[in-house]
């Protein structure tokens, strides 16, 4: 009989679920549509058939599941082993992973999925080269985890590493759409900012070649289309890309302040504008710190939309060692 470790990366449009064998190699993974309005009861069944459906195409037969773990968007009470508050589903105070370990006669276990998104990036992206990093996911908000000393780091209550929520301005500050309150990092460095800040301005630059970018795709605008302008040079695609540089810069010098850590890893859709966000941040950045130590590599992440499942795996594997 196989040993196995099942890694669950819980988000409100997908759920991706990876299976690790007992020396942490991949078995394989798959992808499923979360469809929150099914509730939960069904959705924890699609889960355990796709756990099932892994297996079977393996050819393993009753395997052993060592033990399971899941990332969930939203607050966890760790110690607890419960939900406190999820951003999309509506799966507050249980352990929603449970019922999933129950088929598998396995523990459960569930985390933050920011956490768990750096703790992948610890264990399979750098491979431990480093074993202190900070992971900013720049997606619809601005996800976090934390790793120090190759250890999770939580906080007292669970409730650390909520960078995306620190204040990075105060006059006239935008109000975070997810907490409400003004001028969070999440209302000026998220894709949702960009888009909202980008598409305020349009009307202001008739001339921009957004609006061609966005009439060719049906006039649906992407953020990728204000990368492809700044390689052109375009007047708005510049200051957009340049605002949302400056308030990123002052949460990654508070990162760099606050942790000191070795590495800085950022994620999520925005990060594929690679250099052209990724070299005037640095530069913005070693104005803000108090002094040259403090600064560290800021770098594209390694693992990408794939890190949350990886990470439930390790995570899922250190909890019962």
């Amino acid at each position: 009989m196989s040993a196995f470790f099942v890694g669950i990366d819980v988000g409100g449009t997908n759920i991706k679920i990876m299976v690790m064998t007992s020396d942490l190699n991949v078995l394989d993974w798959c992808v499923i549509p979360t469809q929150k309005d099914l509730g939960y009861e069904k959705i924890s069944d699609n889960i355990i058939h796709a756990i099932e459906k892994i297996f079977i195409n393996h050819g393993v037969k009753d395997p052993e599941v060592k033990s399971i773990g899941m990332g969930l968007p939203g607050i966890v009470d760790k110690h607890a082993n419960k939900t406190v508050h999820l951003a999309y589903m509506a799966w507050n105070g249980f352990n929603p992973c449970e019922k999933i370990g129950a088929h598998f006669n396995a523990p459960s276990f569930i985390d933050n999925d920011g956490s768990l998104n750096a703790f992948g990036e610890y264990k399979f992206g750098v491979h431990e080269k480093f074993s202190n990093i900070v992971l900013l996911t720049l997606g619809t908000g601005v996800g976090c985890g934390v790793v120090v000393d190759g250890k999770i780091f939580r906080g007292s209550r669970n409730l650390g590493a909520e960078l995306g929520h620190m204040q990075v301005e105060v006059e006239g500050a935008e109000n975070c759409v997810h907490c409400g309150h003004p001028g969070c990092l999440e209302a000026y460095c998220s894709g949702l900012a960009m888009e909202k800040y980008a598409l305020r301005q349009m009307p202001n630059f008739p001339t921009s070649i957004l609006h061609q970018f966005v009439d060719q795709n049906r006039g649906v605008y992407d953020n990728a289309m204000i990368t492809k302008g700044v390689h052109v040079g375009d007047d708005l695609c510049c200051q957009v890309m340049a605002r949302f540089i400056k308030y990123l810069s002052v949460g990654v010098a508070n990162v760099m302040k606050l942790f000191n850590p070795e590495l800085i890893l950022i994620g999520g859709g925005i990060s594929n504008a690679g250099d052209v966000l990724l070299k005037p941040l640095a530069g913005l950045v070693q104005d803000l710190v108090l002094h040259e130590r403090q600064l560290c590599p800021v770098e594209k992440a390694i693992l990408g939309p794939h890190a949350g499942m990886y990470g439930a795996c390790a995570f899922a594997a250190d909890s019962i060692t």
